[in-house]
């Protein structure tokens, strides 16, 4: 199975056998864990990889440090991933709770926007999917509202039938 971890800095997925990222600064570290590491800015399109090359794509709290148009990045994302493959993506909550009580009293966590490019909410990243042909098991909208506002960070795993 393969499996390509987009964005691990130097915490690669543990079933990961290729990262992507735009800093070499942890290639050895990375590959002396087995797994195949490429350099590549990811705000750049197209991805370095065949079509239907990945079982599984994981992109954990990376996202929000691209400064892309979401929708093309996913299209990509979903030409690399095999027929019925997986594509898991993480991101920080915007909606959180303590975020939303830290900006009623004035203050604005600097490390969140300052390197944050975009910020997502559960029913955004699904639309993007879903436009990007990922097909996601139906959510309820309230409980993705609440589920946003309980957790510092969103979860939504996709499926590629096309």
């Amino acid at each position: 199975m393969k499996v390509l971890d987009i964005g691990p800095g130097n915490v690669p997925k543990k079933d990961a056998t290729h990262c992507v990222d735009f800093n070499d600064e942890f290639q050895l570290e990375i590959e002396s864990k087995g797994k195949k590491f490429k350099k590549w800015d990811c705000n750049k399109l197209p991805l370095p990889y065949d079509n239907q090359e990945f079982d599984l794509v994981y992109m954990d709290n990376s996202l929000e440090h691209l400064d892309i148009d979401v929708i093309p990045f996913f299209r990509e994302i979903n030409r690399i991933t095999k027929f019925r493959g997986h594509f898991i993506v993480k991101v920080p909550s915007t909606m959180y709770w303590y975020q939303r009580v830290s900006y009623l009293f004035g203050y604005i966590p600097p490390d969140f926007f300052l390197a944050h490019k975009q910020h997502y909410t559960t029913s955004v990243l699904v639309e993007y999917l879903r436009q990007a042909d990922f097909k996601i098991r139906p959510r309820n909208n309230f409980k993705m509202l609440i589920s946003d506002f309980l957790k510092d960070g969103i979860e939504v795993k996709a499926r590629k039938f096309q």
